[in-house]
C-alpha cells in the first residue's frame, strides 16, 4: 500500500493520493518527478540514492528532457541498485557519484542553475 506523491501546481505543494500503483509500486517516484516538472520546469535537481525496482528512470528522463538535472549514487554505495540503475538505463543520469560527493554536487548544480559563478 502507500500513497503517490504528486506536485499540485494549483495549491503549490505536494499532495498524497491513493491513485493506483504505477508500474506495480506505490509510492512511485516516477509520478513525483513527472509532476514536479509541471510545477518547476527545468528548475529541478533529482538525486536517486537507492531502491528496488524500475522506479525513477522514466521520471528522471522527463526531468532531463525539461532541462533539469539528475544525480545518481554510484552502485558501490547503494544498498539496492534498482532505482539508480533505472535512471542510468533511461539515459537520464547527468552524473553518477559516490555518496560522499553528492551533497557538494547538489550545491554546485543549484548555484549553476541560479547563475552563480561555479
Amino acid at each position: 500500500s502507500g500513497v503517490l506523491s504528486e506536485h499540485n501546481k494549483k495549491i503549490g505543494r505536494i499532495i498524497h493520493t491513493s491513485s493506483p500503483p504505477l508500474h506495480g509500486v506505490r509510492p512511485a517516484v516516477d509520478k513525483t518527478f513527472e509532476s514536479a516538472v509541471t510545477v518547476y520546469g527545468k528548475n529541478i535537481v533529482s538525486v536517486t540514492l537507492s531502491g528496488m525496482g524500475n522506479d525513477a528512470g522514466a521520471g528522471a528522463r522527463v526531468i532531463k528532457e525539461a532541462g533539469g538535472k539528475n544525480l545518481v549514487c554510484d552502485e558501490k554505495d547503494c544498498l539496492v541498485y534498482g532505482m539508480a540503475r533505472s535512471v542510468i538505463k533511461h539515459n537520464a543520469a547527468d552524473k553518477i557519484l559516490p555518496l560522499k560527493n553528492l551533497a557538494k554536487e547538489i550545491g554546485r548544480v543549484v548555484r549553476e542553475m541560479e547563475g552563480i559563478d561555479v
